[in-house]
């Protein structure tokens, strides 16, 4: 699954589904799906707090759950409501806040822009500096410690009061943020919080963060004690105490569905790989050929592998695409 990038920041919890590329070739029969919502839309993010921003023609509005416009298209861009907030862009380079209604509460004068969680959102000002902000978007947590000297470049999403943060990295092609140092700070800018450094960093979900060190992925609890060891190639935020995870075996990669304490519950085969993260005990799989389903923490088919592009399950509902062009979003299992 491809997500939507605001510049800086990649939205984990929130899924964008972009349209794929169109082919030459002649379509294949569409199978019968029961749509709970009809394609109709050229992008969508999933559901969140009871809405789906889904892109009609060239602006960015928000359904509901019965697939109503509630927010009339007119944004640039949209991103799902997380603490009744939700990003949106009035341009490719100004970002702010609207709450359930649609109004603006923070104007677009953000460089970039991250979704709320525990109380803050982290942005990057138009002068260029890093912070948090609160739900009236006034600062109230910056890069630097009393000295006024700069400690980190980049922030991530607070939980329970924790934030991984970063220094000394560099942004990429895709204005994400790569190399430097990680460690973890709290709302008080106690740095860092944890005696380690870390490689790389994510947000902590279920009270696990996910963490790279000596070139392998593991994670730490609130304490910053290691509960999942250091042996992934790669490891995606815990949802309802679940994760995926890749190994290595051989020169293959082998992807596994993790509980809580590191152990593999479910091993997938070799041909079937995670197309995003858990989310309601689901997973989305893309198999050889392309096509990607939906399946449950057993492994077993929930939605038949037919679509170009599907997401998990959020608050019932997956969004997903047989021709990779429109996307809609379905309630039911889908069988062949």
């Amino acid at each position: 699954m491809k997500y939507l990038l605001l510049p800086f920041m990649l939205i984990i919890a929130g899924s964008a589904l972009p349209a794929q590329p169109k082919s030459n070739s002649k379509p294949e029969p569409k199978p019968a799906v029961q749509w709970a919502i009809e394609p109709q839309f050229k992008y969508v993010n999933d559901f969140s707090q009871g809405t789906a921003a889904v892109q009609s023609g060239e602006t960015w509005g928000y359904i509901n759950t019965a697939g109503a416009m509630v927010i009339a298209p007119r944004f640039y861009e949209a991103h799902p409501f997380y603490e009744g907030l939700a990003v949106f862009a009035q341009d490719s380079s100004t970002y702010g806040y609207i709450d359930a209604t649609g109004a603006v509460v923070i104007p677009a004068r953000f460089r970039s822009a991250a979704r709320f969680s525990d109380g803050v959102a982290f942005v990057v000002g138009d002068d260029g500096w890093p912070c948090y902000i609160n739900r009236y978007g006034q600062t109230v947590l910056t890069n630097r410690n009393a000295a006024g000297e700069t400690v980190w470049d980049y922030g991530f999403e607070f939980a329970n009061g924790i934030a991984p943060v970063s220094s000394g990295g560099s942004y990429d092609a895709a204005l994400q943020m790569t190399g430097g140092i990680y460690f973890f700070t709290t709302k008080f800018n106690t740095y860092p919080f944890f005696t380690g450094f870390y490689d790389d960093a994510l947000p902590f979900s279920d009270g696990l963060a996910p963490v790279l060190k000596g070139g392998f992925w593991g994670c730490i609890n609130a304490q910053g004690k290691v509960v999942v060891e250091h042996k992934f190639e790669e490891i995606r935020g815990y949802a309802g105490g679940y994760t995926v995870a890749s190994l290595k075996s051989g020169d293959a990669v082998r992807w596994a569905i993790l509980d809580a304490k590191g152990t593999i519950a479910l091993e997938l085969p070799r041909d079937r790989e995670p197309w995003g993260g858990v989310h309601e005990g689901t997973v989305a799989i893309k198999v050889p050929g392309g096509k990607t389903g939906v399946v449950n923490l057993k492994g077993e088919w929930i939605v038949e592998p037919l679509f170009a592009d599907i997401s998990a399950f959020h608050e019932g509902l997956a969004a997903a695409s047989l021709d990779g062009q429109t996307y809609g979003f379905i309630r039911v299992p889908v069988k062949k």
